[in-house]
Protein backbone atom coordinates (compact mmCIF):
# COMPACT_ATOMS: atom_id res chain seq x y z
CA UNK A 1 0.00 0.00 0.00
CA UNK A 2 2.62 2.22 0.72
CA UNK A 3 4.19 2.11 -2.78
CA UNK A 4 1.08 2.49 -3.93
CA UNK A 5 0.37 5.68 -2.56
CA UNK A 6 4.06 6.84 -2.83
CA UNK A 7 2.96 6.11 -6.95
CA UNK A 8 0.04 8.38 -6.75
CA UNK A 9 1.61 10.84 -4.92
CA UNK A 10 4.21 11.20 -7.35
CA UNK A 11 1.69 10.89 -10.32
CA UNK A 12 -0.16 13.73 -8.84
CA UNK A 13 3.42 15.73 -8.35
CA UNK A 14 4.28 15.04 -12.08
CA UNK A 15 0.33 15.93 -13.32
CA UNK A 16 0.63 19.14 -11.30
CA UNK A 17 4.55 19.92 -12.79
CA UNK A 18 2.52 19.51 -16.20
CA UNK A 19 -0.05 21.62 -15.56
CA UNK A 20 2.40 24.45 -14.54
CA UNK A 21 4.44 23.62 -17.52
CA UNK A 22 1.39 24.35 -19.90
CA UNK A 23 0.31 27.26 -17.89
CA UNK A 24 4.18 28.86 -18.31
CA UNK A 25 4.29 27.83 -22.03
CA UNK A 26 1.03 29.85 -22.65
CA UNK A 27 2.43 33.29 -20.63
CA UNK A 28 5.79 32.32 -22.12
CA UNK A 29 4.19 32.48 -25.70
CA UNK A 30 2.13 35.78 -24.58
CA UNK A 31 5.54 37.13 -23.95
CA UNK A 32 6.96 36.52 -26.79
CA UNK A 33 4.04 37.79 -28.81
CA UNK A 34 4.01 40.88 -27.14
CA UNK A 35 8.25 41.10 -27.33
CA UNK A 36 7.34 40.61 -31.33
CA UNK A 37 4.94 43.50 -31.12
CA UNK A 38 7.24 45.91 -28.95
CA UNK A 39 10.15 45.28 -31.34
CA UNK A 40 8.02 46.00 -34.49
CA UNK A 41 6.67 49.27 -33.19
CA UNK A 42 10.11 50.16 -31.88
CA UNK A 43 11.56 49.59 -35.57
CA UNK A 44 8.37 51.22 -37.52
CA UNK A 45 9.37 54.42 -34.88
CA UNK A 46 13.21 54.49 -35.60
CA UNK A 47 12.28 54.47 -39.72
CA UNK A 48 9.72 57.58 -38.47
CA UNK A 49 12.48 59.15 -36.89
CA UNK A 50 15.05 58.30 -39.40
CA UNK A 51 12.64 60.01 -42.40
CA UNK A 52 11.76 63.28 -39.76
CA UNK A 53 15.78 63.45 -39.72
CA UNK A 54 15.94 63.68 -43.51
CA UNK A 55 12.95 66.11 -43.09
CA UNK A 56 14.24 68.24 -40.68
CA UNK A 57 17.64 68.38 -42.46
CA UNK A 58 16.04 69.43 -46.03
CA UNK A 59 14.13 72.18 -44.33
CA UNK A 60 17.40 73.68 -42.86
CA UNK A 61 19.14 73.52 -46.16
CA UNK A 62 16.24 75.48 -47.27
CA UNK A 63 16.31 78.40 -45.03
CA UNK A 64 19.87 78.33 -45.05
CA UNK A 65 19.72 79.61 -48.76
CA UNK A 66 19.31 83.12 -47.92
CA UNK A 67 22.37 83.20 -45.66
CA UNK A 68 25.65 84.02 -46.31
CA UNK A 69 29.07 84.08 -43.85
CA UNK A 70 31.23 86.66 -44.94
CA UNK A 71 34.92 85.79 -44.01
CA UNK A 72 37.88 87.58 -43.46
CA UNK A 73 37.02 90.98 -42.91
CA UNK A 74 38.68 92.39 -39.89
CA UNK A 75 36.45 93.51 -36.86
CA UNK A 76 37.99 97.25 -36.62
CA UNK A 77 36.79 97.86 -40.37
CA UNK A 78 33.51 97.83 -39.47
CA UNK A 79 31.50 99.35 -36.81
CA UNK A 80 27.95 97.08 -37.02
CA UNK A 81 27.79 93.55 -39.03
CA UNK A 82 24.54 95.41 -41.32
CA UNK A 83 27.38 98.17 -42.39
CA UNK A 84 29.48 95.91 -43.57
CA UNK A 85 26.86 93.83 -45.67
CA UNK A 86 25.93 96.95 -46.89
CA UNK A 87 29.66 98.06 -47.78
CA UNK A 88 30.61 94.43 -48.96
CA UNK A 89 27.43 95.09 -51.05
CA UNK A 90 27.96 98.60 -52.84
CA UNK A 91 25.17 100.14 -53.37
CA UNK A 92 22.92 97.41 -54.38
CA UNK A 93 22.01 96.09 -51.03
CA UNK A 94 19.59 98.25 -48.51
CA UNK A 95 19.36 98.07 -44.81
CA UNK A 96 15.39 96.72 -45.73
CA UNK A 97 17.27 93.48 -47.46
CA UNK A 98 18.57 92.36 -44.48
CA UNK A 99 16.68 90.31 -41.67
CA UNK A 100 19.58 89.94 -39.27
CA UNK A 101 23.23 90.27 -39.34
CA UNK A 102 26.04 89.29 -36.40
CA UNK A 103 29.53 87.90 -35.76
CA UNK A 104 29.94 84.07 -35.81
CA UNK A 105 32.17 83.32 -32.63
CA UNK A 106 34.94 81.07 -33.73
CA UNK A 107 38.27 80.77 -32.49
CA UNK A 108 40.16 80.46 -36.25
CA UNK A 109 38.38 83.16 -38.67
CA UNK A 110 36.18 86.12 -37.61
CA UNK A 111 33.06 85.51 -39.62
CA UNK A 112 29.92 87.39 -40.36
CA UNK A 113 26.65 85.38 -41.17
CA UNK A 114 23.58 87.35 -42.82
CA UNK A 115 20.43 86.49 -43.50
CA UNK A 116 18.28 88.54 -46.24
CA UNK A 117 15.05 89.03 -46.53
CA UNK A 118 15.55 87.09 -50.33
CA UNK A 119 17.69 84.76 -52.45
CA UNK A 120 17.51 87.68 -54.66
CA UNK A 121 19.30 89.72 -52.65
CA UNK A 122 21.78 87.15 -51.67
CA UNK A 123 22.72 86.36 -55.05
CA UNK A 124 23.22 90.24 -55.65
CA UNK A 125 25.44 90.53 -53.21
CA UNK A 126 27.27 87.49 -54.05
CA UNK A 127 27.56 88.71 -57.94
CA UNK A 128 29.12 91.48 -56.11
CA UNK A 129 31.74 90.52 -53.89
CA UNK A 130 34.13 90.24 -57.05
CA UNK A 131 33.88 93.70 -57.55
Amino acid sequence: MRVTSALNASRMGTDNLKTQLSKDEKVNGTLKEELDSTSKKLNDQIEESNRLDEIYDELEQYTRKISLEIIGVPEKAYESTEKLVIRVGEAEIKPDDIEISHKLKSKNTKAVIVKFLSHKVKLRLYKERTK
